[in-house]
C-alpha cells in the first residue's frame, strides 16, 4: 500500500515462492492511484469493469480482469501509475 508495485511469484513445478518488494531509493510514490473495485458481497462480479482517469497530460485506462496467462492471476486492483499529474 506504499504506492509502488511489488510482484509475488510462484513456479508451478517447484515449492518456491519469491516476493519481489519494490523499495525504489530516493524517489516518492507521488502521482498514482489504486482503485479496489466491489460490488456487492463477491470483487468477483466487478470483472470485466473499465475505468478510466482523465488528467490534464491525458487518459489512463485499466480493465479488471479474472487472470492472466497460464495459471496466471490478476491483481483485484487497479493501479494508475505516474502518468498523473
Amino acid at each position: 500500500g506504499d504506492g509502488f508495485l511489488d510482484l509475488a511469484l510462484r513456479n508451478r513445478t517447484a515449492p518456491r515462492l519469491r516476493l519481489l518488494r519494490n523499495n525504489t531509493a530516493g524517489s516518492k510514490p507521488d502521482h498514482s492511484l489504486n482503485l479496489l473495485l466491489r460490488s456487492g458481497a463477491s470483487r468477483l462480479t466487478t470483472v470485466g469493469t473499465r475505468v478510466a482517469v482523465t488528467s490534464r497530460t491525458g487518459t489512463l485506462e485499466r480493465r479488471r480482469r479474472a487472470g492472466e496467462g497460464f495459471l496466471g492471476s490478476s491483481s483485484h486492483r487497479l493501479h494508475f501509475g505516474r502518468g498523473l499529474p
